[in-house]
């Protein structure tokens, strides 16, 4: 290794100085940076990527467990806004509607965005309406808030399954993917225990303050866990709107300089040296 480091350094010290560091950061094998070997990732990485994993999986929990929470407290619901039972039954159908439109939008909302930004906008959002539905004064605020609620809670399910896939190497893939599954059959399973007990202790508005404590828990995952992305990287393919992302386990930065170094030296010719 320390011959192979001789010979580049040998190498490119005949070039310009503008072209040595390209030509060093080039050479060095896809997969490492930092003296860390190929098929690795340090320590705080590996945390970070974790902890953004679980705040996604968090904010999914919260989204499905919204679906049915609802059910049990709507005698209270709807005696307290004066509305019909029939009436009442949209208070779950419109956060469910908006959620089954939202999902597959998900994907292309994200990459015009960006997944990092897009994921704390639409969680701080689900927070405000959640606390907006606990504030309705009639049936037709309720719909409402629970419609926007929806749409923005609805984010949350596939940009938890999306982030398995960005944040993790293969070879992790299977537990996240029973992290998931874990969230999408629990959640609705105590959905309605959890709602009629807060109703009965607390009054129906805490099951929506419910959402406040794990949505800031989440805030605060994303936000130092997920990496910004590496917008608009010409020589990639990434696009301004965010297409290609650098995720913690991947290779794209290295790779991305290779190609501009190989760009860059392949289109210099070495002057001719003229005869005296």
């Amino acid at each position: 290794m320390r011959s192979l480091a001789a010979m580049i350094v040998g190498q490119t010290s005949r070039l310009p100085r503008s072209l040595q560091a390209s030509r060093l950061e080039a050479a060095t094998p896809a997969g490492t940076a930092s003296g860390t070997l190929a098929g690795e990732t340090p320590a705080p990485l590996h945390l970070r990527r974790w902890i953004a994993l679980w705040g996604a999986m968090l904010g999914a929990f919260m989204a499905v467990l919204d679906i049915q929470i609802t059910n049990s407290s709507l005698p209270d619901i709807l005696g307290s806004l004066g509305a019909t039972l029939d009436e009442g039954s949209w208070i779950s159908t419109s956060y469910l509607v908006a959620e089954i439109i939202v999902i597959p939008l998900t994907a292309w909302l994200a990459d015009v965005f960006g997944t990092r930004r897009y994921l704390l906008a639409n969680t701080l959002l689900f927070l405000a309406f959640s606390v907006a539905c606990a504030f309705a004064w009639n049936l037709g605020s309720m719909i409402a808030f629970r419609v926007l609620q929806g749409f923005t809670g609805g984010v949350l399910i596939p940009m938890a399954f999306t982030l398995v896939l960005k944040l993790l190497p293969p070879g992790e893939r299977p537990f996240g993917y029973g992290l998931f599954g874990m969230t999408a059959t629990f959640a609705p399973a105590i959905g309605p225990t959890v709602g009629g007990w807060l109703t009965d202790n607390y009054g129906w508005p805490a099951i929506f303050y419910l959402n406040l404590i794990p949505g800031v828990l989440m805030l605060a995952a994303i936000g130092w866990g997920l990496h910004e992305e590496n917008r608009g990287c010409c020589c990639c393919g990434g696009a301004i709107g965010g297409a290609s992302a650098r995720w913690p386990w991947a290779s794209a930065r290295s790779s991305c300089s290779s190609r501009k170094a190989t760009a860059t030296t392949g289109s210099i010719r070495t002057p001719s040296r003229r005869s005296a």
